[in-house]
């Protein structure tokens, strides 16, 4: 350790040991553009290149300027990109009756399902496209999937009968039964 430039054998650190902001005398002689360019010999490089005889120097200039070009128009286009806020998702539901019974509910309960057995149908067809596009094989497993798939959403739907049948059988009991062929349609929006 010499000259007390080091850690001290306390194990404190000088405050001398390490550089300071104050002496940046190498930063004045310092020039923007390095020693040997600068905006006359720039300018004067490029007068001599269109003074050349080239047939190719349009070309060269204009792929140049193009390339410039395009990376400042990519650097604006970054800039642009995502920095508004988004715009809010505006999510609708159904404004469901207070005054249904529990048969209506259990029977749009079975439709909702019928529906979302065709999206999901629907979305299934649209992977097994990409699927065809890539060379995946899918058409193996389908068969069994699909009996799988149908055997569930029987169950379901059998499940759902029973309960409209119990629900039925309890509003006959109470003297509520409500004939569900004629129910009024459901108020609201139903985006």
């Amino acid at each position: 350790m010499g000259k007390g430039r080091g850690v001290r054998r306390d194990g404190a650190v000088p405050k001398d040991a390490f550089a300071s902001l104050r002496p940046l005398h190498y930063m004045g002689g310092m020039a923007i553009f390095p020693r040997p360019v600068s905006p006359r010999t720039a300018f004067a490089d490029l007068r001599g290149f269109f003074r050349q005889d080239h047939p190719y120097k349009w070309f060269v200039a204009l792929c140049s300027v193009l390339a410039t070009g395009l990376i400042v128009y990519a650097f604006v286009l970054d800039a642009r990109t995502n920095i508004l806020p988004k715009e809010p998702q505006i999510i609708y539901f159904k404004n469901w009756r207070a005054d249904r019974s529990d048969v209506e509910v259990l029977e749009q309960l079975k439709k909702d399902v019928v529906i979302r057995e065709k999206a999901l149908q629907r979305k299934q067809n649209e992977f097994q496209g990409v699927a065809d596009a890539f060379g995946i094989e899918w058409r193996r497993d389908a068969e069994a999937n699909e009996k799988l798939r149908a055997a569930e959403n029987a169950r379901v739907l059998r499940a759902i009968d029973a309960r409209i049948a119990k629900a039925k059988a309890q509003e006959v009991a109470r003297g509520t039964a409500v004939d569900t062929g004629t129910a009024p349609a459901v108020t609201g929006d139903s985006k």
